[in-house]
């Protein structure tokens, strides 16, 4: 009884000493020196939270990730949302090196955009963005996120999802998703549902073939080259009509 009684013990005294060392982890950033408190507090305190390598910068408009967001919290955070804001950027990201969760929705990342290498990112929401080439966007992500589990893209044009696109049905989600699982294999989740294993064997399969997104620029080219090919048809048939088995038009017959 004795060794299992001084075993709970010395689980109890660990998450003790985990607590209070976090505890005071937390005081150390959020009260700094004077000279920093002075310059950053009031930016600090009002615009983000840092609670347990968790930070949040939610619903500040800002069109870039602060400095001090990486030089203060860089090192520790865990956990990082920045959704509700206008960034186009994430490059403020190569200070977060321990990163593990990343939450960037309503924000206007577009094709362009780049992540620095995060090798413990397990959690990726990029949420009602701006983006439309997925290939691209799965080819950079299995270069520089090689944990993640979980990704979600609802509400970008990249992502046919019917509630966003009324233009797509099931058949187009469940082809981007065997198309995405081709990409990433190694995904856990996807968006809202979780990765089966039956999906899985056919993006293995025939992932390679179901992208389904295609440029603006293809679709508006489609009705004018359409219509090109049917004007064509209609002036050759015009043309066979005028002419006689001989050669010559019908109004100058011998």
């Amino acid at each position: 009884m004795l060794p299992h009684a001084l075993f709970k013990y010395s689980i109890l005294i660990f998450w003790l000493s985990e607590f209070i060392f976090m505890f005071f982890l937390h005081l150390k950033w959020r009260f700094m020196d004077e000279k920093m408190m002075s310059i950053n507090a009031p930016l600090v305190i009002s615009c983000c939270c840092f609670w347990f390598l968790k930070l949040s910068f939610i619903g500040h408009d800002a069109k870039e990730i602060p400095h001090f967001l990486g030089d203060t919290y860089g090192q520790i955070a865990r956990r990082l949302d920045l959704s509700f804001n206008q960034l186009r950027s994430l490059a403020g990201l190569k200070m977060f090196t321990e990163l593990e969760e990343l939450v960037a929705d309503n924000n206007l990342l577009g094709n362009d955009l780049q992540l620095p290498r995060l090798p413990n990112l397990h959690t990726l929401t990029l949420n009602k963005n701006q983006l439309t080439d997925i290939e691209a966007l799965l080819e950079h992500l299995a270069d520089v996120t090689p944990s993640l589990k979980y990704l979600s893209l609802l509400g970008n044009e990249a992502c046919p999802n019917q509630l966003v696109s009324p233009d797509k049905d099931e058949d187009d989600y469940q082809r981007y998703r065997y198309f995405v699982l081709h990409k990433l294999p190694q995904l856990k989740f996807l968006d809202t549902r979780k990765v089966t294993k039956m999906e899985l064997m056919e993006a293995r399969a025939r992932g390679a073939f179901m992208k389904v997104v295609k440029p603006k620029s293809e679709a508006v080219c489609l009705p004018s080259a359409a219509t090109s090919t049917m004007e064509s048809t209609q002036r050759a048939t015009d043309s066979s009509e005028m002419t006689s088995f001989d050669g010559h038009p019908e109004g100058l017959k011998r």
